[in-house]
């Protein structure tokens, strides 16, 4: 009992300048490169059914917009001018306002995924952060350590928030009977695999296609066992701000429950392994409190 309250029991967290330095050049490149969709397949005009916030507001033209160049340029330059510090709440602000816009409007045609979902929920509470000190301090062009360290910290709440939001999800959707189901992800297993003949016409064999979905259906109790501790992850994601520790480890399960997923249905979550890698295990801090224990 002692040592399961001593798993949820809190500690502060800190974190050093450089680090968080790392943390937001990571996240500006996971943001330029993975959150945004600069070039949209379709006339956003055609639409016959907008949803999200391109139902709410007319968002067709920033379809053109972000497919330019000068959109690209623009948005890179803020986001190191945010890596480094300077004036975020303005600097977050134009990519802010192109993923959730471009992000509409894929929904709006119909490529309705949550890929890049976490990631426009961490910009967004990072940006309400930043915009919330900069209105009580008055000084928009710099930000205090503690207020920096805020960030990291909302960015870890909304990240554990995600994955305890899905794990919910999960047991809501199945009358709380997910893991007495799990025999039955074979069948999506096999969609998964399968979804790749779609394209290239082939049949799909092997592994993944055949001896993962027979495994699954014929040991549904280590099935439960294997795929239970998915979801507990998902259920205990909101830990992560308990502390630095806590994140380290519980950062690397969640990464390892991603790859898993990810050898066995082909289903890829980068961003989600991405966001989990710089702000909770965040290694560069980990190797930097490991030199600077050394040097005591």
């Amino acid at each position: 009992m002692n040592r399961f309250r001593a798993f949820f029991q809190s500690r502060s967290m800190t974190w050093g300048r450089v680090e968080m330095l790392i943390m937001r050049l990571l996240f500006a490149a996971v943001i330029l490169w993975s959150g945004i969709v600069w070039k949209l397949p379709l006339d956003p005009d055609t639409f016959d059914k907008p949803n999200g916030v391109a139902a709410v507001l007319p968002l067709g033209w920033m379809a053109k917009v972000a497919a330019s160049g000068f959109t690209e340029a623009v948005t890179g330059i803020t986001l190191a001018l945010y890596a480094f510090g300077i004036a975020p709440a303005l600097t977050l602000l134009p990519a802010l306002l192109l993923m959730t816009g471009t992000g509409a409007l894929r929904n709006s045609m119909g490529d309705i995924s949550h890929h890049t979902q976490l990631v426009a929920m961490v910009l967004l509470a990072q940006w309400i952060v930043y915009l919330v000190a900069a209105i009580r301090r008055r000084a928009w062009l710099r930000v205090a350590h503690q207020e920096q360290e805020r960030v990291i910290l909302w960015s870890l709440i909304t990240i554990g928030a995600g994955y305890l939001a899905s794990g919910m999800v999960k047991l809501k959707a199945s009358d709380f009977e997910w893991i007495q189901r799990v025999p039955s992800i074979s069948v999506q297993v096999m969609k998964a695999v399968w979804s790749a003949s779609y394209s290239s016409g082939e049949a799909v064999s092997g592994f993944k296609a055949v001896t993962i979905p027979h495994w699954i259906a014929e040991h549904p109790n280590l099935a439960r066992l294997f795929f239970g501790t998915g979801l507990i992850l998902e259920l205990l994601g909101i830990c992560l701000v308990l502390s630095r520790r806590h994140a380290f480890w519980l950062g690397l399960a969640l990464i390892g429950m991603h790859t898993g997923i990810t050898l066995i249905m082909d289903i890829e979550f980068w961003n989600h392994i991405l966001l989990v890698a710089i702000f909770a295990v965040n290694v560069p801090g980990f190797i930097l409190a490991r030199k600077q224990n050394a040097a005591r």
